[in-house]
């Protein structure tokens, strides 16, 4: 096998910081290619959800509202991996972190707008379940209602704060 002939440096870091350097922007193409699937591929699920496959049933909609929230998390990894890439790219727009506070809002928002519906349903519902599906129903109300509420209490400080004029910190 041929080998490949690396660069010698009489500083090691130097090496090291110059790797670095060439590895990022290649890193950072791919955290912004996850994040686009995850949200595209979301966006994509819950729209076949939501609209191809509606009926106008309350038990419909209560799973398709569990379902929704549990599907929140792609969305917010996704969040994540575009802060890194942000920060692996060495983008230092203001405009792209505001957006990105502005989709967090957006997804802490919607998860309070979806806790609300849950509730809304659970409501509808807790007098209609059989007696031996109450504890399953009752432990999805309380697992999707404990993400609805993490994305709200998370997601919108993290929004408001990504919103405010960034403090400059020499």
């Amino acid at each position: 096998m041929a080998s490949i002939p690396l660069a010698r440096s009489s500083r090691p870091e130097a090496s090291l910081t110059r790797s670095v350097d060439l590895f990022a922007p290649l890193a950072a193409r791919g955290l912004w290619a996850a994040a686009i699937i995850l949200v595209v591929g979301t966006a994509f699920d819950l729209g076949i959800l939501w609209l191809a496959q509606r009926q106008d049933t309350l038990q419909w909609e209560f799973v398709a509202t569990t379902n929704t929230i549990e599907a929140f998390a792609r969305p917010v990894i996704a969040l994540g991996l575009m802060y890194a890439a942000l920060s692996l790219g060495r983008i230092g727009s203001l405009a792209a972190y505001r957006a990105m506070a502005v989709f967090a809002l957006l997804l802490g928002v919607g998860g309070a707008l979806l806790g609300t519906l849950l509730l809304l349903d659970y409501l509808a519902l807790s007098g209609s379940v059989n007696p031996e599906g109450i504890a399953v129903f009752r432990s999805t109300v309380a697992k999707a209602g404990t993400l609805a509420l993490l994305y709200f209490v998370i997601l919108v400080p993290v929004g408001i704060m990504g919103l405010r004029r960034p403090k400059n910190r020499a």
